[in-house]
């Protein structure tokens, strides 16, 4: 492992442990940053660790008026015991830094590609009231454009995209796809899965530019002679989903995911037609009709739960929806506020609801029924959005392990390498890592006229990356920072650092928040999370 064995960055020269302490109601606890370790311990332990460098006559002079000389004698030893015995409680930190070389990023942009997404409208049939492009922010188009892709910029965008993509050679799709050196473990996360590429179609709405989306599709199947290991996608409203558009969807087996709120009061409320029109009934029938000719295409159904409305209604409504087939995934999010560095924190004010869900969901997982009580999709739904607080502490060792076994510098935040797992066309060719940053002109990285611009790639990604490398090595969670992507780490001008600051401390805080709910619960049920060792992963 890359360490450094001092506190890099630390204008004090005392050495300490790298750790982090909280506490329940009931207990105090160490979370060990190398170890993985979380440590219950006494109150003398917890409160001597951060100077457990010091010598023990120091530490009992500095403690002296609050316990007594054995008292921190014994903390003292038993924290040295375990720092002899176990590795426990050490000063290591990682050295943080650009994990990337010009070459590798060459290597991945030229063969590596894995999915293509092209904005082939801006315009929108839609005016929901979440949407960011209905809301008026500097340096952003702040309502639906009246663009359309030209058939020229699709093509040489596709032509580009199959000829870096990697995917086997036309009638040869069990070949795998070509590497020119080993991969190292980083490029591997970035591979394409079992040699499978992506075309996808968004807007917009982008059943609005049929048309193209049918020409593009007709001419990838015969540039690649049919290939089975590309696949097309699309995110639609579902207004349009029917007649021809749904045949010709259902023939070319794309995957189509659609967007629906739930009921027709939650629905209805905030996506109205741009005419102020309700639009649920029309993509029900729509969505039951496609789902009885193609029930393997539907794959995804995404769901936005806006300021002020009770998610537990969306989560009701898709539990009981007995006309959507099982293997189709619900996703339920909280809508963000329309601008950036803005973290979805479980209990905010907006959704008072929320916190009813956890407390309920947390019953269940306390008395080991989480499985038994919510019934079918409702179960799904409910684990799928607050598991997420708890498996990653509860996968820890995983994460760990991979911190201590890194031999170059360490990237915590696992930012993407924009282009390659995927990458937007605009209406006008221009190049961008995703819809998220596709109207913010500081994030283009290439266009269908002068193709990726890998340096401008390298520059965003180390910039990112270097803006907080101090801060990154000292801080307790970098095993859990969740901070990679760029669009939540700029304002209005662009990237910023102190917006990737304030978001570093929104993460801090919610892993806080997790650890001390973890611990809580392990205390009344230490076998609450067992489920969670089913799928192999060391905990």
């Amino acid at each position: 492992m890359a360490i450094q064995e001092k506190n890099r960055g630390n204008s004090s020269s005392i050495l300490k442990p790298f750790i982090h302490k909280f506490e329940t109601d009931n207990s105090k606890y160490i979370f060990d940053v190398n170890t993985g370790d979380i440590l219950r311990v006494d109150e003398v332990v917890w409160e001597i660790i951060e100077d457990s460098y010091l010598s023990e006559t120091e530490v009992i002079a500095k403690y002296a008026p609050h316990f007594t000389p054995c008292q921190i004698t014994k903390a003292y030893q038993e924290i040295s015991n375990m720092r002899a015995e176990n590795e426990s409680f050490l000063n290591d930190h990682p050295v943080v830094g650009m994990t990337y070389t010009r070459e590798q990023i060459h290597h991945l942009h030229t063969s590596q590609r894995g999915q293509l997404c092209l904005e082939v409208t801006e315009k929108c049939n839609f005016a929901c009231t979440y949407c960011e492009r209905n809301v008026p922010i500097a340096g952003v188009v702040p309502v639906h454009g009246t663009k359309d892709m030209p058939w020229e910029i699709a093509r040489a965008a596709i032509d580009d995209f199959l000829t870096h993509c990697g995917i086997s050679e036309p009638g040869n799709e069990d070949d795998e796809p070509s590497q020119a050196y080993e991969l190292s473990a980083a490029e591997k996360n970035m591979h394409i899965v079992d040699g499978i590429v992506h075309i996808s179609f968004y807007g917009g709405e982008p059943l609005l530019n049929f048309p193209l989306i049918k020409k593009c599709c007709e001419y990838v199947r015969e540039k690649t002679n049919g290939n089975k290991k590309l696949i097309f996608g699309i995110t639609t409203n579902g207004y349009l989903l029917e007649g021809d558009i749904a045949e010709f969807m259902g023939a070319q087996k794309f995957s189509v995911t659609v967007s629906l709120d739930g009921p027709v009061s939650l629905h209805d409320q905030n996506r109205k037609t741009t005419q102020g029109a309700p639009t649920h009934h029309v993509v029900i029938e729509n969505l039951r009709a496609f789902i009885r000719k193609y029930p393997a295409q539907l794959t995804s159904i995404s769901a936005v739960v806006a300021p002020g409305t009770d998610p537990r209604e969306a989560h009701r409504y898709f539990a009981s929806a007995a006309w959507l087939p099982p293997m189709v995934g619900v996703r339920i999010s909280l809508a963000a506020p329309p601008y950036p560095g803005y973290f979805e924190i479980p209990g905010v004010e907006e959704f008072p609801g929320n916190r009813a869900m956890f407390e309920d969901f947390k019953d269940r997982l306390i008395r080991g029924r989480v499985h038994l009580d919510i019934p079918g999709r409702e179960s799904e739904l409910i684990r799928k959005k607050f598991s997420g607080m708890f498996t990653p502490l509860h996968k820890r060792r995983g994460r760990i392990a991979v911190l201590r076994q890194m031999s170059k510098p360490y990237n915590p935040s696992g930012a993407c390498v924009m282009g390659v797992g995927r990458a937007i066309v605009s209406v006008t060719g221009a190049y961008f890592p995703c819809e998220k940053v596709s109207k913010s002109k500081m994030y283009q990285i290439g266009s269908t006229a002068t193709g990726m611009d890998e340096e401008r790639v390298y520059n965003l990604l180390r910039e990112f990356i270097e803006c907080t490398r101090l801060e990154c090595e000292q801080c307790w969670c970098l095993a859990f920072c969740s901070i990679g992507c760029h669009a939540t780490v700029y304002d209005l001008d662009g990237f910023s650092v102190d917006t990737k600051r304030r978001a570093c401390e929104e993460t801090r805080d919610s892993l806080r928040r997790s650890l001390v709910e973890y611990c809580s619960i392990l205390e009344q049920n230490p076998r609450t999370f067992d489920y969670l060792n089913s799928r192999g992963v060391p905990v």
